[in-house]
């Protein structure tokens, strides 16, 4: 296994270069997988580290989601497989990835029977399926290039603008939360030598920023069609997840992290989700009531994640039965 480049700015361009793709033989991963470098307890400091603030890695994940669709070889196979353009399958498809990020960051990662690695292998399940169908239907298959973009939506906005985001931010946590990200990277087979999650928090923050400026915001500047259909269906489709979840107020939102100006005119429901979702973030970082609004938001959210695992009752009042069609493992075989 080939290390990874010894700077930030060598692994940049070799991320920004890299013409490999991912293996479409999908192979199962289990605890006997995880790296030599694997440490539990930085591991599940991670996984308390989401716990802790659900809000604001459920806004850093959203915000990383839109990013993705900012990545024009993802956004094509995305439409490609027809299950994020439209609300419905986009309800269906984020809820499913909303419950296993859930898992992967509440499961026993020493359990091989564990949800999280359920999770994680219906994960490269579905990678290695969509990737295998586009190249047998003369498109491009997933590269490894578009496997650390994606990386970058989970872990990018965390590292780059956790202020923002209404999280605690310590040392010990970043590291924590890139140790996690790195060893997921590393089970959803993302080589060593070009996984976004670096030694140290700080080197990975580096190449976040650098990724963001010459990716992220230099696409959101000029967007292409496929983004706005892909964040449409997508918002929409997690504000029936989630029905405080706005599509103008979470753009604003969006365009904002990114220094960029978002040019349409919202309306005043909109404004006044954007200032709502912006004065619990500030409020989250306040002693005392921050820790009670904080509690409230990870029970709120906790609460949601169960209840669509039982029903989904938002998705079927708005899509009707093909709301109810959630199957986070297929065939039963994970």
């Amino acid at each position: 296994m080939l290390a990874q480049p010894k700077t930030v700015e060598e692994h940049f361009k070799l991320i920004m270069t890299d013409g490999s793709y991912i293996d479409t033989a999908n192979k199962k991963v289990n605890f006997n997988d995880l790296p030599d470098w694997f440490d539990e307890e930085l591991f599940k400091k991670g996984q308390e580290y989401y716990q802790r603030y659900l809000l604001g890695f459920n806004a850093s994940y959203l915000a990383g989601l839109i990013a993705v669709f900012l990545v024009p070889t993802i956004a094509k196979l995305l439409e490609y497989t027809k299950q994020s353009s439209v609300p419905c399958t986009a309800f269906r498809r984020y809820l499913q990835t909303t419950l296993h990020l859930f898992f992967i960051h509440t499961s026993d990662v020493m359990d091989s029977k564990s949800k999280f690695y359920k999770s994680v292998n219906v994960i490269r399940w579905k990678h290695s399926m969509n990737s295998k169908r586009a190249i047998d239907n003369g498109l491009t298959g997933i590269s490894q290039r578009d496997m650390v973009l994606t990386q970058f939506g989970f872990v990018g906005y965390v590292l780059t603008h956790p202020e923002v985001m209404g999280l605690s931010d310590t040392t010990e946590e970043r590291q924590a939360i890139n140790h996690l990200w790195r060893v997921v990277g590393h089970l959803l087979g993302i080589p060593e030598r070009l996984n976004l999650c670096r030694r140290n928090e700080y080197e990975t923050t580096l190449l976040c920023n650098m990724l963001l400026d010459a990716v992220y915001i230099k696409n959101l500047k000029e967007p292409t069609k496929e983004f706005h259909i892909l964040t449409i269906a997508a918002v929409k489709g997690i504000g029936s997840i989630d029905p405080l979840v706005d599509l103008d107020a979470f753009l604003s939102f969006f365009y904002e992290i990114n220094g960029i100006k978002y040019e349409k005119k919202i309306s005043a429901f909109s404004r006044f989700n954007y200032s709502f979702r912006k004065a619990n973030f500030y409020v989250i970082g306040l002693p005392l009531i921050g820790d009670c609004v904080r509690i409230y938001w990870n029970l709120y959210l906790r609460g949601l994640y169960w209840l669509y695992q039982k029903f989904p009752i938002f998705g079927y009042l708005r899509y009707g039965k093909q709301g109810l069609k959630i199957l986070l493992y297929p065939h039963g075989s994970f």
